[in-house]
Order: structure tokens, then C-alpha cells, then sequence
């Protein structure tokens, strides 16, 4: 199977396009707009932002949100009319300076304000975008600073990075709870071509595996798609292996795919595919499988 997955392809191009677009205004304004779930369902039903892709709508309005609810700032990436705001500068300069942080995502406004939202599109193509632990660590903090924190700060490292997943899970069960049957899991900046076999396997995966043993018991009538780049890494690392799983004719498109395999109370995990990919309708999806502990392939 991983042969023929060819897991080992590190120029695979990530073909993610970030479509999600908010009205330009003062930060100060918009973080106060963003926290309210009206205007946020404004800007759901008016298809204009929320990352709708036909019928599909994306929460929260901009990546990373976990990063944000932690302290950074948020920055306009867009030209002119199609703006867009991701996670800015950093606002940590020291590992140390996390010492006793005890994460609490669910009391954020802005994450309170997408619970809220997601009532009104339960049943409906509704899609959560949740980032991995070393993603919102690294929105906080120069990845090149964690790196250097391999040797002498690893058990922080890690402590911290099992904190931000404890945080996440919490985040991702009460979306759950409120509607939500599909969530997306990525980690951008900690895949394996990007960090390399051992810091991957020692933090990146590691976090990426305590998240998603902690989101398990909740994915009996939700799933969780992990992203291409996330699933080779996760397959390489001998964390995760996949099984084929047999998707009738009747899905249509991604999500109707999904949806049938949320249904599915032994399927919790897919991927090796990619959700963003427009051309794509999932078909190819495999059940990831996360190993048993006593067998991964971890240092």
C-alpha cells in the first residue's frame, strides 16, 4: 500500500487556495465584528466570505484562529478587494515565556463566536478548519526558534505542545456538540519535508497524534480529514497506516463523500487526499488508521 501511495513524493504541491475574504477594516474593528455570530452568518450567507466554495462553507473566517486565541495578532495579506487576514507577527521571543500556559481556547470571544455560528449550518456542507499543535505554537513563535529548542528545551517543548492539543481538543468537541460533522486538520508548518524525520517524529507528530487519540471517541457521527502533506507524514513516520474504504456511486462531490463516511461510526480519520483541491471529489480518500502506541515508530 504505501508503495503504491507513493508517500515519498516531497514536491507534491499543496494546491490549497485561501478563499476565505472579510471586508477590509481596522483591526480593532474587525476583531469586534468577528465576535459577533451575526455578522459572521452575514457573511456566510452572503457567500462573500466564510471560504463558501459553491455550496461548502469554512469556519473560522481566517486560519489558525487557535494562534490568535493565544495572543498573536492578525495581519490583511490581500490586494485591494480580495482581503484576507491571517496570523501576523510573533509575539513570543522564548520558549520560557510559555512556561505554565494553560490554554483555554473555549473562553476566547472569537472562538465562542464561531460555536454560535455553527448551529445554523448543521446538516449543511459546514466544514471546520483546525490547525495542529506545532502550527499554532509556530504563529506564535519563529519555527527557526523552536527548532534551535530540539536538545535543550525538548521536554518544554513538548509539555507545551500537548497543552495547545488538551486546548484543541476541547475546541474541536464542542464544535462538534454544536453541529459541526467535518473537520479539517492540517499542519502547515510541521510536516516532514519541512522539519525533517526526527524533529517530526519527536514533537510535530507526536502533538499531531495526542490531538487526534483525543478527538477519537467524539468521530463516531463526525470526521476528521487530515491533510495530504499531514497523512504522508504521519504514513512515513509509521504513526498512522490506511485502509481502502469503499464509497458508493451515490456521493456526489467531497462533501456528500464525507458526510457518508461521518455515518460510519468505525471510520474517524481520512485523508491522502486533499480538501481544497477543487478538482478532487475525495474519491480516492483512505481511512487513516493511527497505530497503537506500543508499536509506532517513535524515538
Amino acid at each position: 500500500m504505501i508503495k503504491e501511495l507513493n508517500l515519498h513524493t516531497a514536491n507534491w504541491n499543496c494546491p490549497s487556495i485561501e478563499m476565505r475574504k472579510v471586508p477590509g477594516r481596522p483591526d480593532q474593528q474587525l476583531m469586534q465584528a468577528m465576535a459577533n455570530p451575526d455578522y459572521i452568518k452575514k457573511q456566510m450567507g452572503a457567500g462573500q466570505a466564510a471560504g463558501a466554495e459553491g455550496a461548502r462553507y469554512i469556519l473560522p473566517l481566517w486560519q489558525n484562529l487557535e494562534a490568535v486565541a493565544l495572543g498573536t495578532n492578525i495581519i490583511n495579506r490581500g490586494i485591494k478587494k480580495d482581503s484576507f487576514y491571517i496570523p501576523g507577527d510573533y509575539c513570543l521571543q522564548d520558549l520560557s515565556q510559555l512556561q505554565g500556559l494553560e490554554p483555554d481556547f473555549l473562553s476566547d470571544p472569537l472562538i465562542q463566536a464561531v460555536l454560535e455560528t455553527i448551529p445554523a449550518y448543521a446538516g449543511q456542507n459546514l466544514v471546520l478548519e483546525a490547525a495542529a499543535p506545532f502550527s499554532i505554537l509556530a504563529a506564535l513563535m519563529d519555527p527557526l526558534d523552536l527548532f534551535l529548542c530540539f536538545e535543550k528545551e525538548s521536554k518544554l517543548l513538548i509539555e507545551i505542545l500537548h497543552k495547545i492539543a488538551d486546548a484543541s481538543i476541547l475546541y474541536i468537541k464542542a464544535c462538534i456538540k454544536a453541529g459541526c460533522r467535518v473537520v479539517s486538520l492540517a499542519d502547515p508548518v510541521g510536516t516532514m519535508d519541512l522539519v525533517g524525520e526526527d524533529y517530526y517524529r519527536r514533537f510535530c507528530g507526536e502533538s499531531e497524534i495526542h490531538l487526534m487519540e483525543g478527538c477519537q471517541p467524539f468521530l463516531d457521527q463526525a470526521i476528521m480529514h487530515i491533510c495530504f502533506k499531514m497523512s504522508q507524514s504521519l504514513l512515513i513516520a509509521g504513526l498512522a497506516r490506511t485502509e481502502p474504504y469503499g464509497i458508493p456511486d451515490d456521493p456526489a462531490d467531497a462533501m456528500d463523500i464525507l458526510h457518508f463516511m461521518a455515518d460510519d461510526p468505525k471510520v474517524h480519520f481520512t485523508g491522502m487526499t486533499c480538501l481544497h483541491d477543487r478538482m478532487s471529489n475525495l474519491r480516492g480518500s483512505l481511512i487513516i488508521r493511527l497505530k497503537p502506541r506500543s508499536i509506532q515508530c517513535l524515538p
